[in-house]
């Protein structure tokens, strides 16, 4: 009798699963229309400056914020998303980890370029002259880092990570990310956005606060920005040094934090055993053999190429 009560509870855990899978993969695939559907409307727009960093705010409402508040509206609440029910670390800590997901942000996006190297080239960049004044610098944060920053936290780390974080952390993480990384436009921005995305999901995971990968994903994104009109100043000679320089001290500085953090027992990359009767196996088959993952993920590749 019990056996087959542990077999019903395993069967009803799957479902769920698989439930959770498609709906968070349908999110991805929603957003992927709406990125192109806003953009193709909007082509006329986004010729110069300042046209396209506004259209850019727009995608990242519109198309990525707004559907991920319809899923949570449906589903438990907004609150139910972004808050985690265990205990949550101390501010310094917080401050830590901070620091820690940036530089480590920092330290991928050195990793990501070495790849890049040796990737086909595709030729994706939109160049938008931009007027070196105050006010640019301000519309280019806010289209660049801020609103990302909030929108696309809200849908990865808040929306994803929490319908799959009931079936494990690491799942959450690792499921989260790959959506994330997806959903960028070529290979090694999807592999940049993918391994931020599991810095992010750890720093989630470790800290219990929602908020800090809205801070650490927009000092990143931040950072991108000051970066181009530090090279705009200074040419790309010397901002090739001044890359490199704060690449190195982003690298030694998020060796440092780690080491603090571990001393503090601050365990960022260390996953409990997940709860519930599900095996690995079973969360594999439930996300590769999902129809609708396996759909986006065609749509995502697809996009790519387009």
């Amino acid at each position: 009798m019990l056996r087959k009560r542990r077999l019903v509870s395993r069967t009803e855990q799957k479902r769920r699963m698989r439930l959770a899978v498609d709906l968070c993969s349908l999110y991805g695939i929603t957003i992927l229309f709406l990125h192109i559907l806003i953009t193709l409307c909007t082509a006329n727009a986004q010729d110069g400056f300042p046209g396209y960093y506004i259209v850019s705010m727009v995608n990242s409402v519109a198309a990525t914020l707004m559907p991920a508040l319809l899923l949570c509206y449906m589903g438990n609440g907004f609150r139910y998303y972004v808050t985690t029910r265990y205990k949550k670390t101390k501010p310094l800590d917080s401050f830590l980890l901070v620091v820690f997901g940036f530089c480590g942000c920092l330290t991928v996006n050195m990793f990501s370029s070495f790849i890049d190297d040796f990737l086909p080239k595709t030729d994706r960049t939109i160049y938008i002259t931009i007027d070196n004044n105050w006010g640019s610098f301000l519309l280019v944060l806010a289209a660049t880092a801020l609103f990302p920053a909030i929108c696309e936290e809200i849908g990865y780390r808040g929306y994803i990570y929490s319908s799959m974080a009931g079936y494990g952390h690491l799942t959450a993480v690792i499921f989260s990310s790959a959506i994330f990384g997806l959903m960028h436009a070529d290979i090694s921005s999807v592999i940049f956005a993918f391994l931020c995305g599991i810095l992010f999901g750890c720093i989630r995971k470790t800290s219990g606060i929602f908020m800090l990968t809205v801070i650490i994903h927009f000092l990143n994104n931040a950072f991108s920005s000051v970066s181009t009109f530090i090279r705009m100043s200074i040419g790309s000679e010397a901002f090739s040094l001044f890359f490199s320089i704060s690449n190195n001290i982003a690298y030694i500085t998020m060796i440092v934090m780690l080491l603090i953090l571990r001393h503090r027992k601050v365990w960022v990359f260390r996953f409990s055993k997940a709860p519930g009767p599900l095996t690995k196996t079973d969360k594999l088959t439930a996300v590769i053999f999902s129809p609708v993952f396996l759909l986006f993920v065609f749509l995502a590749a697809l996009f790519k190429f387009m």
